[in-house]
This record gives structure tokens, sequence and C-alpha cells, in this order.
């Protein structure tokens, strides 16, 4: 019965920058939900690690559209942590905000005894073993994959034989993605895809000091030194890798085989997907929302920008006003000294030039006065932008 209790929990590991990403990007109800902890207990847990969290009523702020300054990540403080490994009970019921059931009954995955009928990115992983570098561990990795020792390479390709036949029984697609160093086993579900690796975890021993370590520790010299090692366990774990969320991982633990944890990697793949779904929404969401108040902005941009120009195109308006009564006064007193320049001629004496003057002389007159084509005397008071650009223009160049 321990045992299976055992296989029941879930090992979430993060850094201090991951933490600090996911509570900026996800309230701190919703992860302590993932986590299987109190929103107290992980606020508690922020403030040891030095890490900043959101004040009360800011993802409310947020939701209504303000946009709110992040504080940095502080650096790591002395005795604080730069990582955090939490365990979270499968056996309880697990939901997201909402009532939605987050965790369900893990599926049967049959971990077959022998390599033969393997799926094809077992076949295709067993190929690149045969060539695979070692790591410092004398591990072989296979990019980022797979990191075995020789002696567990086998146990690795049954167990992950086992889970892609699983995964692709439940609608899933596995696959191998990318080549050399970037090779990366990954899950399509549905549109989403979400990546995993299967390795040989390692234990931390003390290291084993060599002639010359000794020699120099002798002379006081500890530099470069390491404490500790960090040796093949000979215990499997997979890892899968939620984008955004944490990395989840089951191993060999407390008398609980890998195997026998399959089902609930199947539901962290899901879950995962499932996560980045909701994610994408909320994304596409905050980008509708920040279209719209660019919208906005602009359109209030636009505005205060026409009113500035309205505003000078109807200060044009009134200087204009000003110069043509201006012009249409100038024009009525040479009008009426023409007049009287006319009436002040003796009879007799209209000749031929005086007439001719005073033709050209009111026709002068007229051409100044505003009133001889009334209908351009009036102008829009709200034209569309060309004409207030064209007006602004012309005021500028006369200017």
């Amino acid at each position: 019965m321990d045992g299976i209790i055992a296989c029941m929990a879930e090992t979430i590991s993060l850094t201090r920058e991951e933490l600090y990403k996911q509570v900026w990007t996800t309230p701190v109800s919703q992860l302590a939900i993932q986590y299987g902890i109190s929103n107290v207990a992980l606020g508690k847990l922020c403030r040891r690690m030095g890490i900043p969290t959101p004040g009360r009523g800011d993802w409310a702020r947020r939701k209504a559209g303000q946009k709110l300054k992040r504080p940095a990540l502080p650096k790591a403080q002395r005795g604080q942590s730069q990582s955090v490994t939490m365990t979270r009970d499968l056996s309880r019921k697990v939901t997201r905000p909402g009532g939605t059931k987050l965790q369900g009954k893990p599926p049967e995955v049959p971990v077959p005894e022998t390599l033969a009928g393997s799926h094809e990115v077992v076949r295709r992983l067993a190929k690149l073993l045969q060539r695979a570098p070692l790591d410092e561990q004398e591990r072989l990795v296979v990019g980022r994959a797979l990191f075995v020792t020789p002696e567990l390479h086998r146990r690795a390709l049954l167990i992950l034989d086992g889970l892609c036949k699983a995964l692709e029984r439940r609608g899933h697609t596995v696959a191998l993605e990318g080549d050399g160093p970037q090779a990366a086993l990954q899950v399509a579900v549905g549109d989403h895809r979400i990546s995993f690796s299967i390795s040989e975890a390692l234990s931390r021993v003390p290291h084993d000091l060599s002639p010359e370590e000794k020699l120099r520790l002798d002379r006081g010299d500890s530099r470069g030194i390491r404490k500790y090692d960090h040796i093949p366990s000979g215990q499997l774990r997979v890892d899968v890798h939620q984008g955004h969320l944490a990395r989840s991982s089951w191993s060999d633990r407390g008398g609980c085989s890998l195997e026998r944890s399959l089902g609930h990697v199947i539901l962290a793949v899901e879950a995962g997907a499932a996560q980045r779904k909701e994610e994408l929404a909320e994304e596409e969401k905050q980008r509708v929302r920040e279209d719209e108040r660019r919208r906005r902005e602009h359109e209030e941009h636009a505005q205060a920008e026409r009113q500035r120009k309205l505003k000078k195109y109807r200060q044009l308006l009134a200087d204009d006003l000003e110069a043509m009564a201006a012009d249409w006064n100038h024009a009525r007193q040479i009008q009426e000294f023409l007049d009287a320049y006319e009436a002040a001629i003796p009879q007799g004496s209209h000749t031929d030039v005086v007439r001719a003057w005073l033709e050209v002389a009111r026709k002068y007159a007229g051409s100044l006065d505003p009133l001889s084509q009334p209908e351009l005397v009036a102008r829009d008071l709200d034209p569309d932008d060309d004409v207030l650009e064209s007006a602004i223009k012309q005021s500028k160049e006369s200017a």
C-alpha cells in the first residue's frame, strides 16, 4: 500500500527565475492549485526566496486593461534558495479555477518485455544510441531526449515504447523532432506540443579527491575543487516540459518503479496541453484587448490632433475675416473717393483719359472688395482633413 501511495506523488522542480515568471503571468491562487499547496504557503515560499509578487487587486486591474509595471527579480541574498522542489499528491482531486477537473484516472500503460515491434521513435533512438556521445557522468546522450548509462538504456527504451503506444492510443502523436543536440521527444496533443525526456537521475556524493587536490588542500588552496560529485544513480526519471508551467518529473523512488507512474505522465502531458491552450486563448484575449487599447489611443490622438488643427484653421478664418473686412472698407473708401472725384469734374470735362482712368480705378476697387464675389466669403467651419492640411500649409508658406 505504501508503494502505491509513493507512486501517486509528482515532483515539480522550479528555479527561482521560473517561479518569478509564473507568479507574474498566472494568479497565485491558480498556481497554488497546480502545485497542490495553499495560497498562503506559496506566498511564504516566494517571500523566503525573495521573489516579488503582485499586490492585492493587481490582477483585477490587469483584467480591466491597466498596464502595471513588473518589479525586477532582485539578486538572491545569502541563504536564499535558487530553486525549489515540491511534491504533489496525485491521489487528491485537483481542480482548476471554475471547477474543471485537472487530474482524471490515470490510464494503464503496459511496458513490453522486449523491443520487438517497438514504436518508430524507439527504433530511431535505439539506432542513435549506438553512436551517442557520453556526458561527464558517463551517460549516453541523444539530444534533449535521452540521458542514460549503457546499463539502463534497454529499460529506458522499453518504458518509452510503452509510453509512446499508450499516448497514441489516446489519440496523440509522439515524434522525435530535430537532429543532433536539438533532438527532442514531443507529443502532439491536438494543436499543442509538449516535450518530454527520459534520463538516469544523478546522485550527489562527496567528491573523491585526487592526489593533486589533496596536496592543494594541504597548502590551503581550495579554488576549483568540488565538494560533491554527481554520479548516475541507477534510477530512471521522466521529465515533462510544459512550456510556461513547471517541469514535472516522475522517477524510481520509495520502492515504486517508474513503470507504475507512466499513467500520471500521460495525464501531465494532457494537462500541459490543456493549460497551454488556455494560455494561448488568454494571450489572444490580451492581444485583442491591447489592439483595442491601441486603436482607442490612436483615435484619441487623431481626434486631439484634429482639434488642434481645427483650432488653428478657425484662427486662420478669423484672420481672413479681419482681412476681408479691412479690404471691404478699403474698397469702399476708394469707391467713395472715385464718386466724389467724378462729381467734382466740371460738366464737359469728362475726357477720354478721365473716363478710362475711372474705369480702371473702379475695377481695381472692385477687385479689393470681397463682396464682389459673395459666394466665396463664407467658409466651412468643419472641413475634412485634406482641407485642414492644405489651409495650414498655405498659411505657413505665406507667413
